[in-house]
């Protein structure tokens, strides 16, 4: 039986959370050319570095042997 595991977002999901971001934009319609790929994962990233670190950017994921199945951001 696998667990599931809900906990808070750390700066070691930052890849995983920019990738999950980047395949929404995508789901929702965008059109996201490598160029703008590279630098729209860019800005998510510095993005993320700087606020997970201050709790700026809350985010409660749910993670499925090692792999986030499921985020939800609860604070800006």
């Amino acid at each position: 039986m696998v667990k599931m595991i809900i906990r808070k977002a750390t700066e070691d999901d930052i890849e995983s959370l920019v990738k999950l971001r980047i395949n929404q934009l995508i789901d929702e319609g965008y059109s996201l050319k490598n160029e703008n790929n590279e630098m729209i994962s860019n800005e998510m990233r510095n993005y993320f570095q700087k606020n997970i670190r201050t709790d700026r950017y809350i985010s409660w994921i749910a993670v499925d042997e090692e792999r986030i199945v499921y985020y939800h951001l609860v604070g800006y």
